[in-house]
């Protein structure tokens, strides 16, 4: 089945069809988003130098505390700012 398939069929649904699969769907991606942060638990420590790719481009900076999912980091003449660890590349 195709996406285009599945967004036809969605004009067939009930309002609360469509609620229910917004749940389910939002529930999905969270799950998935939580599993990338937890595989890379490991792979941060205080004082690495990461990259970060946000609203205003990457942007590099140092990690000064690292949390269950995310990590406070210092952006370089930014401050710090609380990243989700999917977010954040190591750099070498």
């Amino acid at each position: 089945m195709t996406v285009e398939d599945i967004t036809n069929e969605l004009e067939n649904l009930t309002y609360d069809e469509l609620v229910g699969l917004n749940n389910t769907i939002i529930t999905m991606a969270r799950i998935r988003r939580n599993m990338k942060s937890v595989t890379k638990v490991g792979l941060f420590m205080v004082g690495d130098r990461v990259t970060y790719t946000g609203k205003k481009g990457s942007e590099c900076g140092t990690i000064t505390k690292v949390n269950r999912v995310r990590c406070i980091v210092d952006l370089d003449n930014r401050g710090e700012f609380s990243i989700p660890m999917s977010g954040l590349e190591k750099v070498n």
